[in-house]
C-alpha cells in the first residue's frame, strides 16, 4: 500500500514540474512584455507628445516618413489620434491582466476594459485609413498583413465586449489575450526588427531606404499574425494534462522571451532613446 502511494506521488512530480515551468515561462514573458509596453508608451509620450507641444510635429517624419505635412490636416489628425491611442493602450492593455487589479478593483478593470475596447476599434479603423493612404509608401505585402492585423483587432474587440456582456468569462478572457497580442503588433515588429539588426549586424534581406524586402515580409507575418496562432496553442496546452506539450510550450516561450529581451534592449538603446534625444 505504501509503495503504491509512493509511486503515485512520484508519478505526479514531472507533471507538477512541467506545470511550474509552464507558469514560469508565461510570467517571465509577461514581465518582459509589460516592461517593454511601458517603455514604448514613454517613448510615444516623450517623442510624439513633446514634438506636438513644442509646435514641431514635422519631427514625426523622422520615424514615419512623410506622415506629417502642413497641407494635410486630416492625415495629421488621424496619425495624432493613432499615436495617442497607442500610448494609452500600451499601458492599459497589460494592466488588464494583472491579477491584483482584476480581482481587487473589478470596477477599475471594467472601466479600463471599456476604454481599451473602444480604443481598439478606433485604432483598427484609423490604422486601415493610414496604411492605405495614397502616399503611405508601405510595401504592398506589409500593407496587406498590417490590414489583416487591423481586422483582427476589430473582430477581437467585438468578441471581448460581446462575451463580457453575456458573462462568458472564459471566452472573454481568451479573446482578450488575442486582442492584446493584435494591439501589440507594431511593438512586436519594432522589437524583433531590432533583434534582426543585432543578429545580422545591420540591415539584411531588406532595403533600409524603401523599407521593403523579403526579410520584412517574413517579419510582418511573424509579428502580426504568428502571435495569434501561439495564443491558440497556449489555450490548448493550458487545458491539457500532457507533460510533453507543456514542456515544449514552456521552453518555446523561454526562447521567445530571451529573443524579445535582446530586441527590446536594442530598441530602447538604438531606436527609442536615439529618436527622443535627436534634434
Amino acid at each position: 500500500m505504501q509503495v503504491r502511494i509512493f509511486l503515485s506521488g512520484m508519478s505526479n512530480i514531472p507533471l507538477r514540474s512541467s506545470s511550474r515551468a509552464f507558469d514560469l515561462s508565461i510570467k517571465s514573458w509577461f514581465a518582459i512584455f509589460f516592461t517593454g509596453q511601458v517603455l514604448f508608451a514613454l517613448y510615444i509620450l516623450l517623442f510624439y507628445g513633446s514634438s506636438f507641444v513644442a509646435g514641431n510635429p514635422a519631427r514625426w517624419n523622422a520615424v514615419v516618413p512623410q506622415i506629417y505635412s502642413a497641407d494635410r490636416p486630416v492625415i495629421n489628425a488621424l496619425f495624432a489620434l493613432h499615436v495617442l491611442i497607442a500610448g494609452i493602450v500600451s499601458l492599459i492593455g497589460p494592466l488588464q491582466f494583472v491579477p491584483a487589479i482584476r480581482n481587487r478593483t473589478p470596477g477599475l478593470h471594467r472601466l479600463m476594459g471599456r476604454v481599451y475596447v473602444f480604443a481598439a476599434l478606433l485604432i483598427g479603423l484609423d490604422g486601415l485609413g493610414l496604411i492605405w493612404r495614397k502616399d503611405s509608401g508601405k510595401d504592398l505585402f506589409q500593407a496587406v498583413v498590417i490590414s489583416l492585423n487591423a481586422l483582427i483587432i476589430i473582430g477581437c474587440a467585438w468578441l471581448v465586449w460581446r462575451n463580457a456582456v453575456k458573462r462568458k468569462i472564459a471566452d472573454h478572457n481568451r479573446w482578450a489575450v488575442h486582442l492584446l497580442l493584435a494591439m501589440s503588433g507594431v511593438w512586436f515588429f519594432r522589437v524583433f526588427l531590432m533583434l534582426w539588426l543585432v543578429v545580422n549586424g545591420g540591415p539584411a534581406g531588406f532595403d533600409p531606404y524603401t523599407f521593403s524586402g523579403p526579410a520584412l515580409n517574413v517579419l510582418s507575418i511573424v509579428t502580426y499574425l504568428l502571435p495569434q496562432l501561439i495564443a491558440v496553442w497556449y489555450f490548448r496546452v493550458k487545458i491539457s494534462d500532457g507533460m510533453f506539450y507543456r514542456q515544449v510550450f514552456g521552453y518555446s516561450v523561454f526562447l521567445v522571451s530571451a529573443a524579445m529581451s535582446i530586441g527590446l534592449l536594442a530598441a530602447v538603446k538604438g531606436l527609442w532613446l536615439r529618436v527622443i534625444f535627436s534634434s
